[in-house]
């Protein structure tokens, strides 16, 4: 009878056991099947993040190029209004001409501070 008390107890102890394991290994695959779903999700939102970044630097190169155009126009203005010869002769309309190029000393500086920074 003791023989039969210690397999039924050993049966019982192992039931358990394999009970409990059971229990965690499904526990553990649960947790990796919702790890894996917050892992794709999270590849999704970086994809679109990085579209979103090719937009926003695409359209940013485009804003940098039309800034430099309207920069040298405006360049090309303040040179005609202001010829290099008078600028020299006259003191005055050589004040006026780097008030109305400050504009563009201060385009041209943040362009090339942009530039460096990327």
């Amino acid at each position: 009878m003791t023989d039969d008390l210690v397999k039924f107890l050993r049966t019982s102890t192992s039931a358990a056991l394999n009970k409990a394991a059971a229990d965690r290994i499904e526990a553990l695959t649960e947790q990796l099947e919702a790890a894996r779903a917050d892992a794709k999700e999270a590849e999704a939102y970086a994809e679109e993040l990085e579209a979103k970044v090719a937009t926003l630097t695409a359209q940013v190169e485009a804003m940098r190029g039309l800034l430099k155009e309207a920069c040298d126009d405006i360049a090309e203005y303040v040179n005609a209004d202001y010829p290099e010869e008078y600028r020299a002769q006259y003191p005055d309309m050589d004040r006026r001409y780097r008030r109305d190029m400050e504009l563009c000393r201060r385009i041209d500086a943040a362009l090339t501070t942009e530039k460096t920074n990327d």
